[in-house]
């Protein structure tokens, strides 16, 4: 399993960009984005992340943590890039 952590701040297409090429996505893998640190992103730094998993192909892309704006956006940016993802809560956790 390939694990992102995201920022404290996320805002930047390119540091999106970094974060999946640094952590070398390839087709079928299953992808773990941890948001639990993410104080803080934009709309766009949500789009490019999704957006370039897409291309990388994995077969599944679990979401940890993050704000509700962020889960709003990554949902948004999934949707527009047909990147199946998941959300798990951090409630019960």
């Amino acid at each position: 399993m390939t694990v992102i952590v995201l920022p404290r701040i996320a805002g930047a297409r390119p540091a999106a960009s970094d974060l999946v090429k640094n952590a070398g996505v390839k087709s079928g893998d299953e992808v773990t984005i941890d948001g639990r640190q993410l104080a803080l992103s934009s709309e766009s730094f949500a789009f490019q992340l999704a957006e370039d998993l897409s291309k990388a192909h994995p077969r599944k892309v679990l979401i940890v943590g993050g704000s509700q704006d962020w889960n709003r956006d990554i949902r948004k940016a999934s949707d527009l890039y047909d990147l199946r993802i998941q959300e798990k809560s951090m409630a019960h956790s």
